[in-house]
């Protein structure tokens, strides 16, 4: 569902009136996963792996396991309960890194 989303509606952003944080679809998502206790979680992004949207998830996928927000927010993720995965039919549009 990445690509169907603009880089606001998926990990969040600024109003730009009220100056106010508005989570995003995944941000809402992995808020809710890494709070839900003892439960196993899996987040699936399913479609093409753009670099526009996965080179926000860069922290997440290293050892510091944080998602990085715009507005300088630092998400941790809590291993073992929830685990991120990304289903792509190919790789093409994907940066090396």
């Amino acid at each position: 569902f990445p690509r169907a989303m603009g880089l606001g509606e998926l990990f969040g952003r600024v109003d730009a009136i009220s100056g106010e944080w508005a989570d995003g679809a995944f941000t809402a998502m992995w808020r809710r996963a890494n709070s839900e206790g003892k439960r196993h979680t899996w987040l699936v992004l399913d479609g093409p792996v753009e670099p526009e949207w996965v080179e926000d998830l860069n922290s997440v996928m290293d050892d510091n396991m944080l998602l990085t927000l715009p507005s300088s927010e630092r998400l941790p993720m809590l291993r073992p309960n929830v685990t991120l995965a990304l289903e792509s039919a190919d790789l093409a549009h994907a940066a090396p890194a």
